[in-house]
């Protein structure tokens, strides 16, 4: 899933890895398939494996199909696979992200509702309804996009890239299929510069700024971290702060995300007379 001129490659050779690698392989059920039998086939592969020795061996992975399984071709042969064994071959070795992983607690009511008011105080009915609306909007959308295409993003060089960073059509370089683009991360990006600067509390406006800039410098640079970055910043100031008590018009990618926080709001909003009182608030 890069540019195929240039494409990312990641070698195995420390032995302990390269047996980690092959028990994978081996624990794996490979059930032969009929290359005609196998819906919308592409020509090339999306991923290819070799594996080295005193001869070569090449995995071809074709696809992951709707039926929860991968497309594997090695040779003339042509194997399904278990959709989740297939990703952890062709991630192996990088880096993983979590939408949602976080073991600070849960802020409660009354700390939450004293952050929404820093964040929408002096506003008008009109501004607070158009930073709440957008606010929940934009998480929604950066949270299912994150969720989709991680798999496909963590390789800067990735033409998927186009798809969430531009708008206009997007055609698929391996099948050829032409998307309209538009509700992506630059999407996102444009709708949180809407608002960014409405809040009169000066946190709330340094931290959505804070996280424009981040999301900014994901797209131009095609930095998949920051993308998450800004997501924990959004996550928090709609979930926690602007939008709270969360009440979801659309199920969630995650509902584990309705539960947790991380970190980005309270320093501002807690009155704590001291260090020591906010280790013992957290049990730190």
């Amino acid at each position: 899933m890069s540019d195929k001129n240039n494409p990312a490659t990641l070698s195995l050779k420390q032995i302990d890895k390269i047996k980690e690698y092959t028990d994978l392989l081996f624990k794996t059920n490979w059930d032969l398939t009929k290359k005609e039998e196998i819906n919308n086939l592409i020509d090339g592969e999306y991923y290819k494996i070799k594996i080295i020795g005193d001869t070569e061996l090449v995995f071809n992975m074709k696809d992951l199909k709707a039926n929860d399984v991968g497309i594997v071709n090695i040779e003339d042969t042509y194997y399904s696979i278990n959709s989740n064994a297939y990703n952890e071959m062709i991630d192996y070795g990088n880096k993983k992200y979590y939408l949602h992983k976080s073991n600070l607690p849960k802020p409660g009511k009354e700390k939450c509702l004293n952050a929404q008011k820093n964040a929408l105080k002096d506003l008008n009915d009109n501004n607070k309804q158009r930073i709440k609306e957008r606010m929940g909007n934009i998480h929604s959308v950066l949270e299912h996009d994150l969720v989709g295409s991680v798999s496909t993003l963590k390789n800067s060089t990735s033409p998927d890239w186009e798809f969430f960073t531009t708008f206009g059509t997007f055609t698929d370089p391996f099948t050829g299929v032409k998307i309209e683009k538009g509700r992506n991360f630059l999407y996102v990006l444009n709708e949180l510069e809407k608002i960014k600067d409405i809040s009169n509390d000066s946190k709330t406006k340094n931290d959505l700024n804070n996280a424009y800039n981040l999301l900014k410098d994901g797209i131009d640079n095609h930095n998949l971290d920051n993308c998450f970055e800004s997501h924990k910043i959004i996550h928090d100031y709609d979930y926690w702060a602007i939008n709270y008590p969360v009440s979801l018009k659309i199920e969630p990618v995650d509902w584990g995300g309705v539960y947790t926080y991380f970190g980005n709001i309270w320093f501002n909003n807690l009155e704590i007379k001291n260090l020591w009182e906010y280790l013992k608030m957290y049990n730190i």
